[in-house]
């Protein structure tokens, strides 16, 4: 986990790059979250991350993902949601609709981790963080962290019927089932959506699919999450089919 002295000087500079000293700057540049962006070509892009995702297993993204709730640990929060969107491009789309980035804006995504959450359905971001995770140490969830995903999940499948995603993500975070902020409570969420347990019949995550950018806008701008939980309602309830599919678990 990142210290809190560079996390809180790094979210300090992003929001006004003169407020710190040269001092400063160099201690966020040796703890990894100032750099500069990568450059890569799209076979690059393409052979890199065919890589990355056969080192990974979905036990370890998952675990990953778990352990990040008691810990509040956001290094480890989107794995989960990279993995699983990024093996979906890879087999689905591999550019044919989302151009591949020319280069990764890592200091962004290292901002964006912290600040506001999510990987807003896009592959350079996945690509990013699944790149990172090949170098960081692989935990193990605690029984608290199934607990807390058990009761994250019946609160979105006890939620009234009518009820919207804007919603859902208010009420929870009122819950403090979790230590979290709304905007890691919108991360955690678009998660969820990105997995296909919190999807619609209509609008399906990416666990075994993938929706084409001009299938995926609700057209509802109070509902500004990442597909498809943007869609969800409380009458979508609950996919514990795929719960089981990535979690290993029964609820």
């Amino acid at each position: 986990m990142i210290d809190k002295k560079a996390k809180r000087l790094f979210l300090k500079y992003m929001e006004n790059k003169s407020s710190l000293n040269l001092e400063e700057i160099e201690y966020i540049k040796e703890k990894g979250l100032l750099r500069e962006d990568i450059v890569i070509t799209e076979k690059e892009f393409i052979d890199n991350l065919a890589k990355i995702l056969a080192k990974i297993s979905l036990e370890e993204v998952s675990n990953a993902f778990l352990y990040s709730l008691s810990t509040r640990d956001l290094d480890y929060r989107y794995i989960l949601a990279s993995y699983i969107y990024a093996r979906s491009w890879l087999k689905y789309d591999k550019g044919k609709e989302y151009k591949i980035p020319k280069e990764i804006t890592a200091t962004f995504f290292n901002w964006v981790k912290y600040c506001s959450g999510g990987i807003w359905s896009e592959i350079a971001k996945p690509y990013y963080y699944l790149s990172e995770f090949l170098n960081m140490e692989k935990k193990i969830p605690k029984e608290e962290d199934y607990q807390i995903l058990k009761e994250i999940l019946s609160f979105a499948d006890n939620f009234d019927e009518i009820k919207t995603a804007t919603m859902l993500r208010n009420e929870l975070a009122k819950e403090k089932i979790f230590s979290s902020n709304k905007d890691e409570v919108t991360g955690l969420l678009e998660t969820l959506g990105i997995c296909g347990i919190l999807e619609t019949k209509e609008h399906k995550g990416f666990w075994d699919s993938f929706t084409p950018m001009f299938e995926r806008d609700s057209r509802d701008l109070r509902q500004y999450f990442s597909y498809p939980f943007h869609w969800w309602k409380g009458k979508d309830r609950v996919n514990y089919e795929n719960v089981k599919n990535i979690f290993k678990i029964i609820v």
